[in-house]
């Protein structure tokens, strides 16, 4: 996602976390070869969507996925389960 790239990967655990389906990427059902051929073939041929897709996963990835942002994230969660 950061490099600029339109991501697509299958639905497993955290994919929709991560990816909004047409949006910051494409998903596939896991195991799937047809839906992921379909979903290569689809970003072959549309430079628009290809585009626009890899713009919003970049922005995405810019607001919730850097060393600063991920690191507070992660201080949250250890807050949380800290024994007082």
């Amino acid at each position: 996602m950061m490099s600029g790239c339109c991501p697509i990967r299958s639905n497993t655990e955290g994919a929709y976390e991560q990816i909004e389906d047409g949006v910051t990427g494409l998903l596939f059902e896991n195991e799937n070869a047809v839906q992921f051929t379909k979903a290569m073939e689809k970003l072959i041929h549309d430079d628009g969507l290809r585009s626009e897709l890899a713009k919003n996963a970049k922005q995405k990835a810019l607001q919730e996925y850097t060393i600063p942002v991920m690191t507070k994230k992660t201080l949250k969660v250890y807050d949380k389960i800290r024994i007082h």
